[in-house]
């Protein structure tokens, strides 16, 4: 399967292009709209028919630790009328699940009782690549989805999960429906930037998040299989 990477700063993702990854690799920017771009510029350029957007996020609730590298399978949209709810449509990776929110977003998902699905998000980060190329509008080819803009999440997401601050995971997986392409999220777990050490720690965070990435999407043996029970 065609596969395109893409994350928010170089700072998350110079340990992964060290891999030797033979998959593009693109480096989004600093704002939602920055990376709305390089996604349809990534899909459009390489035609992807599966898109990972990586990175790090902080635990909003305290229930994961530094270093966990999670799959973000839910995400919500706190600016949609009563707060619209979007699911990944990738593999299962084997990783354990988050939900994303949108970090400093006041939408709950207790106040919307029709799903009872958590809030969802991203962060993002720079314009250029370690592997890009450049481009601008929507294209892509079409990939299986088992996701999408149901208002649910997975069957596995439906218990309460663990939060993760993204601001992007909404859009992540709404443009991928749009583009019809398959999207997962992966986010390693740090501190707050403002933390002694901060450096060294993401520095080693974004270690955790390039072995995971290899294990899950590795050339040789793919541990990633369809949530449809499909073989990639």
């Amino acid at each position: 399967m065609k596969r395109i990477f893409i994350f928010p700063s170089i700072d998350e993702a110079k340990e992964f292009l060290l891999t030797g990854t033979k998959a593009p690799v693109f480096v989004a920017g600093g704002s939602t709209a920055e990376m709305a771009a390089c996604i349809v510029r990534a899909v459009r350029s390489k035609r992807a028919r599966h898109l990972v957007l990586a990175g790090f996020a902080t635990s909003c609730d305290g229930a994961l630790a530094p270093g966990t590298v999670v799959e973000v399978v839910t995400a919500c949209d706190p600016t949609a009328p009563e707060g619209r709810c979007y699911e990944t449509s990738g593999p299962d990776l084997g990783l354990p699940l988050a939900a994303g929110r949108v970090p400093g977003a006041d939408f709950r998902p207790e106040e919307r009782p029709e799903t009872g699905q958590p809030a969802g998000t991203s962060e993002t980060g720079t314009s250029e690549t370690g592997t890009s190329e450049t481009g601008m509008q929507a294209g892509g080819t079409t990939g299986d989805t088992t996701g999408g803009t149901t208002g649910e999440a997975p069957e596995e997401a439906s218990e309460t999960l663990p939060e993760v601050a993204s601001r992007d995971g909404a859009l992540l997986f709404a443009l991928a429906e749009a583009l019809e392409v398959e999207a997962s999220e992966v986010r390693v777990i740090v501190g707050p930037e403002e933390a002694s050490e901060a450096a060294e720690e993401r520095q080693h965070a974004a270690r955790l998040l390039a072995e995971a990435l290899q294990e899950a999407f590795g050339e040789e043996e793919p541990a990633a299989e369809r949530r449809t029970g499909e073989a990639q």
